[in-house]
This record gives structure tokens, sequence and C-alpha cells, in this order.
């Protein structure tokens, strides 16, 4: 059985942390037994320590990201009623902060348990609150003694953190000797590469310049081929010159026979005229027959055009006309659901559904955020964000009279819960979403049920069409639920 006593762990410091004036210094801090407490700094959370480390037995501490961490109470019996206290590194502050355990705290009730120290203004505005905080609060005189001598334990204890502070900050200071050493070796050893890269580059120098040596030699040897090579052409020169009057005087010898064959090519030549002659009549005669077949091709292709251009104008009006009758049953259906149309199905007589206000079983199952605008802003601007992501689970319930419904994923956002649910409607009649609760079960089947404090439809609740889905968001505050729980 959970202890029933409301315990206040009260964190006394005769040593507190000096040189920042944004440290936060024994703000008390409130958890419910089903409620944790989310606290968000404006940098990274470094951190987190118990005073007592014994608390680890009853309490969790988790992060939500690297800004924001969250403080969970396990339920476990036997709660030390001294208390402890918790610090927290962020930055270069230590905060130092007092923990409460409220047990008659109301998750759908009372404030939420959300601590935003977010930026420098909130911050400095958390410091002075606890100041007040400090100024106003009076020890119980039960733990008067106790808390005097802890008070000492506590004192000794810090002054340890100090010198392992000092001890780390030596260490700090050892790793970053090493390292400029190790620097400057590596900035010795670049300077010797560089005195052997410059070796090699004079080394490279001396080979092309014995390259560019070795390059003339063999252009000298290059042009002395080229003048053999000429000497020899010329003399090749000499032989054609008498080939070629050698040639002459024998092509003098063959004109006689030549003349007699010209004569014979003469009348060849004549004879080949003649056939083209007659052959150009007939390619005119066959171009003549040819342009005629092609005014017939013609005159049946525009028939064809004009009968195939009629056919799609029927095709088109007959298109038209279809969907000139499909927008003409659409605006019927959609008729259906206008404000006119939903009052004629659904709200007349005495029985009649009101549209325009949420189900008044609804009310029941609300809690004051569902009636703060400041709150519902944020929660509708992050229902619409989640909303556009993809499904992350799909956790569907039993299908009745064709409708089923799906969890498709839960996201938490400062000291939210958001539920993205699913209704898939497969009858032929509409569904009408309703009053909408959320509970869980404890290991002994006790329900504890969390209320609404957004749903994305909060004005007009959805109307999910035959054949269709409907999503939307459900919200509440984030519990704490143990993983016994179901």
């Amino acid at each position: 059985m959970r202890a029933t006593l409301l315990f206040l762990i009260i964190l006394t410091f005769s040593i507190r942390p000096q040189g920042h004036g944004q440290n936060i210094i024994g703000l008390r801090i409130l958890i419910g037994e089903d409620a944790p407490a989310f606290l968000a700094f404006p940098s990274e959370v470094e951190n987190v320590r118990w005073d007592n480390n014994e608390m680890n037995n009853y309490y969790k501490i988790s992060t939500r990201n690297e800004n924001t961490i969250q403080i969970s109470y396990n339920g476990q019996d036997g709660a030390p009623t001294t208390g402890t206290g918790f610090s927290v590194i962020q930055g270069k502050n230590t905060h130092l902060f007092t923990l409460v355990l409220k047990q008659d705290y109301d998750i759908n009730k009372d404030p939420v348990l959300y601590y935003d120290f977010s930026d420098k203004g909130k911050l400095k505005a958390a410091v002075e609150m606890a100041k007040k905080d400090q100024a106003g609060a009076a020890e119980p005189p039960a733990l008067a003694a106790a808390d005097k001598s802890k008070a000492e334990d506590r004192k000794r204890e810090m002054h340890l953190v100090q010198q392992q502070k000092q001890k780390e900050a030596e260490t700090q200071q050892k790793t970053e000797r090493e390292a400029e050493q190790k620097r400057e070796a590596e900035l010795a050893k670049a300077k010797e590469e560089a005195r052997q890269k410059e070796k090699e580059e004079l080394l490279v120098k001396e080979k092309e310049k014995a390259l560019r040596k070795e390059e003339a030699e063999a252009e000298k040897r290059k042009q002395a081929e080229l003048d053999r090579l000429r000497r020899e052409q010329e003399a090749e020169n000499k032989k054609a010159a008498l080939a070629a009057a050698e040639l002459k005087k024998k092509q003098e010898q063959e004109q006689d026979e030549a003349a007699k064959a010209e004569a014979i090519a003469r009348h060849k030549a004549a004879e080949e005229k003649r056939l083209q002659q007659q052959q150009e009549k007939e390619r005119l005669a066959q171009e003549k027959l040819e342009a005629l077949e092609a005014e017939r091709l013609r005159k049946a292709e525009e028939l064809k055009k004009e009968t195939e251009a009629r056919r799609k104008a029927k095709e088109e009006a007959e298109a038209r006309l279809a969907t000139l009758e499909q927008a003409k049953e659409e605006a019927r259906k959609q008729e259906a659901y206008s404000m006119a149309g939903l009052y004629n199905r659904y709200g007349k007589g005495p029985n009649g559904i009101n549209f325009y206000d949420i189900p008044p079983e609804q009310y029941n199952l609300t809690n004051t955020d569902f009636y703060i605008a400041a709150d519902t802003a944020t929660n509708c601007i992050n229902s619409i964000e989640l909303l556009k992501e993809s499904p992350r689970l799909d956790l569907r319930s039993k299908t009745a009279q064709n409708i089923s419904a799906s969890l498709l994923g839960i996201s938490f956002k400062n000291a939210f819960a958001y539920y993205h649910i699913r209704i898939t409607n497969n009858s032929n009649e509409d569904y009408l979403v309703g009053a909408n609760s959320l509970a869980w079960y404890q290991p002994d089947g006790k329900a504890k049920y969390l209320k609404c404090s957004y749903l994305t439809y909060i004005g007009f609740f959805p109307i999910v069409k035959p054949g269709t889905t409907g999503d939307y968001m459900y919200v509440t505050r984030a519990a704490n639920i143990n993983e016994e729980d179901k």
C-alpha cells in the first residue's frame, strides 16, 4: 500500500554555488503519484544528482530531450520522511531544488506540473521565486533536530564535492598541457617533413635538367636523320622523272589507237542519250499517275478526319453531360453534410443532435486546460503538426458494425500527451464521433481516467462518412504510467 503521508523534501545547504546570479536555490518542485514533473531549461542539462542516493529507490529521473528532465514517483512504499533535494547542472549554472510529493494531487484538476525555465527571463523569475519560497518556508518542528545533523553532513558532502571539482580542474589542466605538448611535437614533425620535401624537390630539379639535356641530344639526332631522308628522296625524284619520260613516249605511240576508240565511244553515247530520253518520258507519265492517286488518298483522309472529329465532338458532349450529372450528384451528397442538411437528417425533434456544440457528455470528461485559450492554441498547433506525421503505431480495436478505431501514435510535448486516433467506417451509414474518454488500468484492475485537455474538433465533433476514415488528436496531461499498468 502506498504511503499516505505528504512528505516534503527540504534541501538546506550551508555552501551554495558562487559566481552565477542565475542559480535557482531551494525552489520547491511538486510531483503527484500519477503525475510526473517536467523541468525545462534554456540549454543542455549536463547532470542531475540526488542529495540522498536512496531516493533512486523511489523516484526516476529521465530526459524528455537534452534541455528537459522528467521526475516520476515509482510507487514504492517507505520513502524517507526526512526527504532530500537534488541538483541540476545546466551550462554554467548549478540549480538546487526541493522536491514535494503531493499525494492528493489530481492530474485532471490541479495545475499542470510543468516548470518552464527555458529562457533567461523565465530563469530569472524562477530565481526570484525561489528566494521568496525560502524566505516564507518554515521547517517542520519534528524535523528540526534531524535536519540540523543532516545539514552538517551535507556541508561535509559539499566540501568533498568542491574538492572533487578541484581535482577535475587539475586533471583538465594536465590534459590540456599534454595536448599542447602533442601539438608542439606534431609541429616539429611537420617542419622536418617540410625539409625533406625541399630536398626531394632539389633532386627532382636535377633530374629535370638531365632530362632536358637528353632531349637536346635527341633533337640533333633527329635532324641528322631528316637530312639523310631528304637526300634519299631527291634520288627517288630523279628516278621518277626518267620513268615519266619513258611513259610519255609510250603514250604518244598509243594515241592512234585511242582515236579509233573515241569514235566508237561517241556512237555509244548517242545511243545512251536516246535511251535516257525514252526513260524520262516514262518517268513523267508515272509521276502524273502517282499525283492522281495521292489526290484521291488526300480526299479520303479528309473525309476520315471529318468523321473522327464528329465522333469526338459527340463523345465530348456526352462526357460534359456526364460530368454535369456527376457534379449535380456530388452537390446533392455534399448538401447532406451542410449545416442545413445535417439538421434535417439528425437535428430535428426533441432528441435531435446539436452539431453547433460538443456532445454534452464531453463536459464531464474534460479538465480546465480545455477552456484555457493559451493552452487550446498551443495544443491546436501541436495537434495539426502531429497529424501530418506518418503513423508510428497500428493498435486496432475490434470491428463493430463495420466500424473500428485505431491508435496510430502517442507523442509527448511539454506536460501533455497526444493520441492520434483514426476511425474507419466501412458501413453504409454515417458515423458520428461522440464523447471521448481515456483510462489506464493498474495491476489491481482499478481504472484511472485522464480527462481531455484538447480535442482536434473542439467545437464540432467529426462525422466519418461511409467508406472513409477520419483522423483526430485526443490530448491529455502526461501521466506517470508504470510498466505493469495497462
